[in-house]
């Protein structure tokens, strides 16, 4: 039996994770795709059973999947995490927010 190969990027809010959907999604094209949830955050196990319906998928890039990786005898996981610096992204969710017009008046100090 052959191992399935499939990434998994755990798009973490404001840790360059953009530029990482774009890429798998511009390489993977239909064999790539998004799990979001919006009321619970997928966990290992619903992951892994979502991947075994959908066996075209080889990329998948989720804000709100846990960790830790799913495990099965059958599919090799191969996990893209980034983690940011704090205090960059706490600059970084700042400017989007104000961006996108919300939190009026808030401010945000930070010494180099």
């Amino acid at each position: 039996m052959t191992v399935r190969s499939v990434i998994i990027h755990y798009h973490l809010f404001k840790n360059a994770g953009t530029s990482i959907d774009h890429i798998l999604k511009t390489h993977f094209a239909k064999r790539w795709t998004e799990l979001e949830q919006e009321d619970e955050q997928p966990r290992p196990v619903e992951v892994l059973t979502y991947l075994r319906q959908q066996s075209q998928i080889q990329a998948i890039s989720s804000h709100t999947a846990q960790l830790p990786v799913p495990i099965h005898p059958d599919i090799a996981f191969f996990p893209i995490v980034f983690v940011r610096h704090p205090l960059d992204r706490i600059a970084s969710a700042y400017s989007f927010e104000r961006k996108q017009g919300r939190h009026e008046g808030v401010a945000l100090c930070i010494d180099p």
